[in-house]
């Protein structure tokens, strides 16, 4: 399999011999590299082909041709000595084709550089100044987090309890927690909703927002890739839907109890249309927006008893991701 720069090991097989080590063949550096040929794109992109520089081309021809009309009409009209009709020539030249013409634009992008370098700003192509002044909205995304590493889990509340927050703006995370203990349904589908696994050492592995969920039930514990452990009880996993980016879900399908259950979890706007519309909270949209205006990460779940009259091998992500009860965020 193929690592990417920037990964991070988390396990790996310590052996005293080559043969029995796990080994890594670098295979490309510097610009041959993802990042290396991001750089080059940015450093020396081709640039792209704007109105105003098919526009200035054809105001160069234009004028051009004008000033070898009006050169050949200087010279046959005037009778005068050729040096008069020469001189008098190139005054005509020069006031159709200016002399400083390219100058203007140079001079211009120039002071503009140096006004942007007073603000520790440095062009790397100059030449976009001309073009910048018709911007007239600019969008700007970030990845992760300004402020620092990792997430922190801040609660899980059912629908009931979402309906009774009320924001408070000066601090977004308070006005979420929820001072009654987390609700049973919940528990179990952060318990069982994830793609964790366990290391060598115990430790779990997996993504972030998985390890938070899973680590805010106390009572629950990893014990293999088939079986959770919630309150004393084993829970089986009886099959896996890992999160999609089209479907923007991930689900799992589990027996409990002698009862087999569907949780799915996933983006608000995902769940909330794969739930039946009695089962979501008053202002469901309204309250996902405002976490997210908050700067705060959030998912919703939703759960289902499985009845699909299908093997467990043929069941498919489709079969069981509809006709849901909202759960909680």
């Amino acid at each position: 399999s193929t690592i990417s720069a920037g990964t991070t090991i988390l396990e790996c097989s310590e052996g005293q011999n080559i043969e029995d080590a796990d080994l890594a063949i670098v295979t490309q550096t510097g610009s041959f590299t993802a990042k290396g040929e991001l750089l080059c794109d940015v450093l020396s992109y081709e640039r792209h082909k704007f109105k105003f520089d098919t526009e200035v081309q054809l105001i160069l021809f234009i004028l051009c041709v004008e000033a070898a009309v009006l050169l050949s009409v200087v010279f046959s009209v005037l009778k005068d000595h050729w040096c008069y009709s020469w001189f008098y020539a190139m005054f005509v030249v020069g006031t159709v084709l200016p002399p400083l013409l390219p100058t203007v634009f140079v001079v211009s992008v120039g002071i503009s550089c140096k006004r942007l370098q007073r603000k520790r700003i440095t062009c790397t192509d100059s030449r976009g100044i001309l073009v910048a002044g018709k911007v007239r909205k600019a969008f700007f995304d970030k990845t992760g987090t300004l402020t620092k590493q990792g997430i922190n889990f801040v609660s899980a509340l059912e629908g009931e309890e979402l309906n009774n927050l009320t924001a408070s703006k000066n601090n977004a995370e308070s006005s979420y927690v929820c001072q009654n203990e987390i609700d049973i349904e919940l528990q179990i589908g952060l318990s069982v909703c994830h793609t964790l696994s366990l290391s060598a050492d115990g430790e779990l592995v997996g993504a972030a927002v998985d390890r938070m969920g899973f680590s805010a039930v106390p009572n629950s514990q990893l014990l293999d890739e088939n079986t959770v452990s919630f309150d004393g009880e084993k829970i089986e996993y009886l099959k896996k839907f890992e999160f999609d980016h089209h479907t923007m879900t991930q689900s799992v399908i589990i027996r409990h109890d002698n009862n087999v259950t569907v949780y799915v979890k996933g983006a608000p706007e995902a769940i909330g249309k794969l739930c039946i519309p009695s089962s979501l909270p008053s202002h469901f949209e309204a309250k996902a927006r405002q976490s997210a205006r908050d700067g705060i990460y959030q998912l919703a779940m939703a759960t289902a008893t499985f009845n699909v009259n299908k093997s467990m091998n043929e069941v498919t992500r489709e079969d069981i991701e509809n006709e849901l009860s909202f759960a909680g965020f």
